[in-house]
């Protein structure tokens, strides 16, 4: 006799942080099953983001994973509810998006709909997991308030962007002020040990089994290599500019 797969409905948590608006940005989110399991869990970010944007990220990617965990052929998933801490995504998934689709894509004061392609990707898998007979539930969950499974997503959400934030800083901050002389080398390691952190803990896959240490490595010796060759374009354009204006002079 063939058993039947036990039937899984799905809580899902997910959250986006931005540090700045815009600036670097963080999302995260995890799949609960029976008795608050962990299924599965993510995180990631952009460099150039903003708050709307990652909280939508996050509801988007937990619906991708849905929709693998939909198809694996594993028990049948029939139900799911995202508990978010945006109004704006909760709102835009249960009440606004199919008036906006059938608007063109546009909001009801006729102005385009931000972040479209967040959203045409939200609808695109909303439809693909009614298709498979999953049931959606968006429900609101005040940010900070207690529940643990908003903080967990938040903290991930948020460590994420304040890593991408740090390692921005330290690949965008001039010589003059990052040189180990100067007293900028720890601005460097900071951003590069937060970069390395954020991706073992985080996008394993990414990170391919090397070490913190070895990360590390690999990042100093790309920013070394970038900076020598702005160094080495600098001086060009300096002779150049000097071999001109000696040129203007003598004629």
């Amino acid at each position: 006799m063939t058993k039947t797969p036990e039937i899984v409905s799905v809580t899902i948590h997910a959250d986006g942080a931005c540090s700045g608006n815009p600036g670097p940005g963080g999302w995260a989110w995890e799949i609960l099953g029976g008795d608050d399991a962990l299924i599965c869990e993510d995180a990631g970010g952009e460099l150039d983001a903003t708050n709307n944007k990652m909280e939508l990220r996050a509801c988007a990617e937990a619906l991708t994973a849905l929709l693998g965990l939909a198809k694996d052929g594993g028990a049948p998933v029939t139900s799911a509810r995202l508990r978010l801490d945006s109004e704006h995504v909760v709102k835009g998934c249960g009440e606004w998006l199919p008036n906006w689709k059938a608007s063109g894509w546009r909001t009801a004061a006729r102005k385009p709909v931000a972040n479209d392609t967040v959203w045409k990707r939200i609808d695109t898998l909303r439809l693909s997991l009614a298709d498979k007979g999953v049931r959606l539930e968006f429900e609101w969950v005040k940010g900070h308030s207690g529940d643990g499974g908003n903080e967990r997503v938040d903290s991930k959400a948020f460590e994420m962007s304040q890593s991408l934030r740090a390692g921005a800083a330290a690949t965008s901050a001039s010589p003059e002020i990052s040189s180990p002389e100067n007293g900028g080398g720890d601005l460097f390691r900071n951003g590069f040990e937060a970069a390395a952190r954020a991706a073992m803990r985080f996008r394993p896959d990414l990170a391919q089994g090397f070490s913190e240490a070895e990360i590390i490595a690999i990042l100093s010796a790309i920013h070394a290599t970038q900076s020598d060759a702005s160094q080495s374009n600098t001086t060009q354009s300096n002779t150049t500019q000097s071999n001109t204006a000696q040129s203007d002079t003598a004629s």
